[in-house]
């Protein structure tokens, strides 16, 4: 695989709509792609083959999307390996273009591929897919768990948007190398993973959402290597510790019997 061919085709991308990312992945075999009413609404899924399949996930928009009232486009610059950008106005869109060059580049994995939109100001995508579509939401949680790519740098992950396992923490770092980042953040596994355990990886981006961002291809490239031979060995099933899936059952319960008092009109 020719990296900088991948990151070449997704970085080049216009970063002002996620239209030409999601065309991409929809033409893949099997794939299923929805849009809402409302912008940012949008999802492709692309079912796995492997019985033991694992959920692979990026988000197609920038923070420069038009939606987000500030559209913009990138002048990319290649230089000792690393893309920057060349205008004072906006970064490459790497956070998270990269994240689907790395989607895209597994897609013969064996394994379920999701494209969302509108992660960086409300996680739009990933709550229409978990509310207008709860029989696939179903089947995304019957995975054996999923792996999202957005984040900063390499050989790092995060774990803090989901209430993952000891254990499943452990088996990213002991079967796939990498090493937990110990910091905060968000992404679309924060709606996604309701039953079971998710992790955030390091896909070469650094200065997200500003005009100094960068993308070193060799640290994007090692997490592909680092992943794809992963990804070939036989894979367990994580669950969300029993615990946790209880708290937040009754969390879920307590927030639609306030939506409908509130309907109501019992509450305000």
């Amino acid at each position: 695989m020719d990296a900088k061919a991948v990151l070449d085709q997704f970085l080049n991308i216009p970063i002002s709509s996620s239209e030409g990312v999601f065309s991409l992945f929809a033409q893949l075999p099997g794939a299923i792609w929805e849009k809402g009413k409302q912008p940012l609404q949008q999802f492709v899924f692309v079912p796995g083959a492997r019985k033991d399949r694992i959920v692979l996930v990026a988000h197609a928009d920038t923070v420069w999307h038009r939606e987000y009232g500030n559209p913009q486009e990138a002048f990319l610059s290649y230089a000792d390996g690393v893309y920057s950008s060349g205008s004072e106005l906006c970064g490459i869109g790497a956070d998270d273009r990269a994240g689907c060059a790395m989607v895209w580049a597994l897609r013969d994995s064996g394994h379920s591929l999701l494209i969302v939109d509108g992660e960086e100001k409300g996680k739009h995508g990933a709550k229409y897919l978990k509310n207008a579509f709860p029989k696939l939401f179903r089947q995304l949680n019957r995975h054996c768990f999923m792996v999202e790519m957005d984040w900063a740098g390499a050989g790092g992950c995060l774990y803090n948007q989901v209430d993952n396992s000891q254990a499943f923490k452990d088996y990213i770092l002991t079967q796939a190398g990498f090493t937990d980042s110990r910091k905060k953040g968000g992404c679309d596994l924060q709606i996604l993973c309701r039953d079971i355990c998710g992790v955030n990886l390091s896909t070469g981006w650094h200065g997200c959402h500003t005009p100094g961002e960068s993308l070193v291809v060799s640290e994007w490239e090692d997490t592909y290597v680092a992943l794809k031979k992963f990804l070939e060995q036989p894979q367990r099933k994580f669950r969300i510790p029993l615990k946790f899936r209880i708290r937040n059952t009754l969390r879920r319960g307590k927030a639609f019997v306030g939506r409908i008092l509130r309907k109501c009109k019992l509450v305000r």
